[in-house]
Parts: C-alpha cells; structure tokens; sequence
C-alpha cells in the first residue's frame, strides 16, 4: 500500500506546474527561472519575465528526486542551481500573482522531467 490512502480524492483546484533553476530561497518561497511547465502555467507568464517567486508554506512538500527516488526534505536543502518543479493549486482562472501567493503543494528538486 505504501503511501496511498483508503480513499482516494479528486483534487478541486487545477494544477499549476513550473519548471526551472532555482535561483534564490527565501523563509517561506522559491525563486525560479521558469523555462518549462503545463499549459495552465505557461499561459500565465506570457508576457511576463521569466524570474517567478512561489510562495511556500507549512502544507508544502519537498521532494529530493535521487534517480526515480524521492526524499523529503526541508525548505532549507534546496541547492541555488537545481533544476526545481513547483506545483501549485489554485482556482480555475487565477491570475500569476494569486498563483504565486498560494503556498506549493509540493516542491521537486531535480525532478525527472516525465513525473506527471
């Protein structure tokens, strides 16, 4: 069974995806150089520079990927230079700055680029 639960829940917000290098780690955000993500995320930084702040929070997860092999680790682990995913709920139609204030769900590093 692992880590899965008895019950099984649909997520309520979409999913926002952001892939790039982390460049800076504040108490409680990620700075990224996005050059990659989904559609939804994607579509919010046309025209935006490329240098994103995501906020983080007590609920985010962070994840050392090892291969195809993750640990958890604190916010304080994340390595300026690494390859980093942030994954982001928010609402249907949010716009960057209300994406970028919701706490990550989950924060990747080094991340195989074939996780959904």
């Amino acid at each position: 069974m692992g880590d899965h639960g008895a019950q099984l829940y649909k997520p309520s917000q979409p999913l926002y995806r952001f892939r790039g290098t982390l460049t800076a780690v504040g108490g409680s955000s990620v700075t990224l150089d996005v050059n990659a993500g989904n559609r939804r995320a994607m579509r919010l930084l046309i025209g935006q520079p490329s240098s994103q702040t995501f906020a983080t929070g007590d609920q985010t997860i962070f994840l050392l990927w090892q291969g195809k092999v993750p640990t958890v680790i604190s916010l304080g682990q994340l390595r300026v230079g690494d390859t980093v995913v942030a994954r982001i709920r928010a609402g249907k139609g949010s716009t960057l700055a209300q994406v970028e204030s919701t706490p990550a769900v989950h924060v990747g590093d080094r991340e195989p680029a074939n996780q959904p």
